[in-house]
């Protein structure tokens, strides 16, 4: 059951939300009477859409995804709660009814991997880069020539990421990039 089935099931009974079924890349809103309801939209973390439409928007993410790093980006894009797919109806709809009073709602569970990850120290562009090029096997001459820098300036970025990531070798950045969400295997 995909997301908004999920959620026109937790509100059969009371008619509250009038969720409609979208592709990857588009959004809409049901309406009553003129008075936009809810949205329910498949959007792959693309809040930017919606806000320029919609600033207005209160959005509540409902996914598969519960890596730290997934749950902070939605977060630092607006999303006001962050559910995953399995949680049970009623509290899909508890956290519609929150949201839409204005009040941000995070389940223990994501509430302490959020934690986590504020815990950690962001990566600039760069290290980005190196991290993902590093992800992809590419040794550091290939990364230094892939990013156009010296390969002492890719071993310094190296032990950078190594530290942020709390981490004592390329593997483990890996590893800890994969399953903290900061890199997603393509």
């Amino acid at each position: 059951m995909n997301g908004a089935d999920r959620i026109r099931h937790a509100f059969d009974s009371d008619g509250a939300v009038l969720p409609t079924r979208h592709s990857t890349s588009s959004y809409s809103q049901s309406r009553v009477g003129g008075r936009r309801r809810i949205c329910c939209a498949e959007v792959n973390g693309d809040f930017d859409a919606i806000r320029k439409e919609f600033p207005a928007a209160q959005v509540i993410v409902l996914t598969t995804f519960e890596a730290d790093e997934d749950i902070y980006r939605a977060i630092q894009s607006g999303a006001k709660s962050y559910l995953l797919k399995d949680t049970p109806y009623p509290e899909i709809a508890d956290a519609i009814r929150l949201v839409h009073v204005g009040q941000q709602i995070l389940p223990p569970k994501i509430a302490s991997l959020l934690n986590n990850r504020l815990q950690r120290a962001d990566l600039s562009d760069r290290e980005m880069a190196v991290l993902r090029l590093l992800v992809k096997g590419r040794s550091n001459k290939e990364i230094g020539a892939s990013l156009f820098i010296a390969e002492d300036t890719v071993k310094s970025y190296l032990k950078t990421l190594f530290v942020k990531l709390k981490v004592h070798d390329r593997t483990g950045a890996v590893i800890s990039a994969i399953r903290h969400g900061i890199v997603h295997l393509e």
